[in-house]
């Protein structure tokens, strides 16, 4: 569980190789996941579908959750974002007035009327933080 602390994960995982056959210094293949996954003995780590599959989709959510942290803050990302700004700040003032933002919207498939965009944009500026 959560609650395992490192050296009780590595003894834990040392045995779980040994009892199967498995060099904890290469790790577990995908065919003894399958087996372990599949076991509801004392041995295994029996998963039901809704288990394998709600596992899944966490992982999935970390690694995307890693994966934008890592291009939100990449240099190249920062200077693109600024480079954008300053081409929609028409003004020049350093902020994105109603009309500028609008034409960013507009990039992202904003369709709607001035009216629709005045409300669109209040709501923007009332979360930003």
């Amino acid at each position: 569980g959560d609650d395992m602390d490192e050296a009780t994960w590595k003894d834990e995982f040392s045995l779980l190789c040994s009892d199967n056959g498995a060099d904890p210094s290469k790790g577990i293949s995908v065919q003894l996941l399958e087996k372990l996954v599949s076991d509801k003995g004392d041995g295994g780590c029996y998963c039901d579908d809704d288990e394998l599959r709600a596992i899944k989709g966490a992982l999935e959510l970390e690694v995307k959750e890693k994966a934008m942290k890592a291009s939100v803050h990449s240099a190249e990302r920062l200077a693109l974002v600024r480079d954008m700004f300053w081409a929609l700040d028409r003004d020049g003032d350093g902020c994105l007035n109603e009309q500028e933002l609008r034409r960013f919207a507009e990039h992202l498939g904003f369709k709607g009327d001035e009216a629709e965009w005045s409300g669109e944009y209040k709501a923007i500026c009332g979360r930003e933080s």
